[in-house]
């Protein structure tokens, strides 16, 4: 993974809505530190778990992960689960799990 790949990530500071930069921070937090704890893999359902319970919901988390897909951070790895959005009617739809490019590099990031 290079710094460029981070771009989407970073675009998050310069944000003109504080609400909004705090939910995108903490989506890709999550969406990281998920990615951390399961081996380099990340799914929606497992993003969810690193999040407040209030963000477990929200929608911007698929939007999130397919951003960072479209820029390279993340691949698809052809494993599909079911959501496990509770609160969207594609609760039970089959969304992809991602494989991160570089865990080394995101996990130095993150110290």
């Amino acid at each position: 993974m290079t710094t460029q790949d981070f771009t989407i990530v970073d675009a998050i500071e310069s944000d003109p809505s504080p609400a909004n930069a705090a939910t995108m921070r903490a989506i890709y937090t999550a969406i990281f530190d998920a990615a951390l704890d399961n081996g380099g893999t990340v799914h929606a359902s497992t993003v969810r778990e690193h999040l407040p319970s209030y963000l477990r919901n929200e929608p911007r988390i698929g939007a999130a992960m397919s951003a960072l897909a479209r820029c390279g951070a993340i691949r698809p790895t052809g494993e599909y689960r079911p959501s496990g959005n509770t609160k969207s009617r594609n609760a039970n739809r089959p969304t992809p799990v991602y494989e991160v490019r570089d865990l080394s590099e995101i996990a130095g990031r993150a110290a």
